[in-house]
């Protein structure tokens, strides 16, 4: 995909064909207001903006942290909210959006309130 804009507008049009994606339709709230299974969703949605963008290889480092930076916040609501989300990230059964090295896993970890990984 080539997109003329601003990075925000490149980031705009990513998380919009991510919602195109077949699949439940998101309430128009706040993240903090969504239900478990909407904010799962969320973060799924998320989840295809950014990696659509890493395949393109095109949108440049401003889009990504843009869509990475909405990604991680999606992710802190959700796993300091729903229960079942931050048993599986606990027991390492979440897939980590960047990758396993450790300072990314701290990152996320940080995210979810819990101590770092030790190097």
């Amino acid at each position: 995909m080539f997109v003329f804009g601003s990075p925000e507008d490149i980031a705009k049009v990513y998380w919009e064909n991510a919602l195109a994606v077949p699949g439940p339709i998101l309430p128009d709230c706040p993240i903090e207001e969504m239900s478990e299974e909407d904010l799962m969703y969320c973060l799924a949605y998320c989840r295809i903006a950014v990696v659509k963008a890493l395949e393109e290889d095109s949108p440049g480092e401003d889009v990504l942290i843009i869509l990475l930076s909405e990604f991680d916040r999606v992710f802190e609501v959700a796993v300091n909210s729903v229960d079942s989300f931050r048993a599986a990230f606990a027991d390492n059964k979440h897939r980590y959006l960047g990758g396993y090295g450790l300072d990314n896993v701290n990152k996320y970890r940080a995210l979810a309130n819990m101590p770092p990984l030790a190097n």
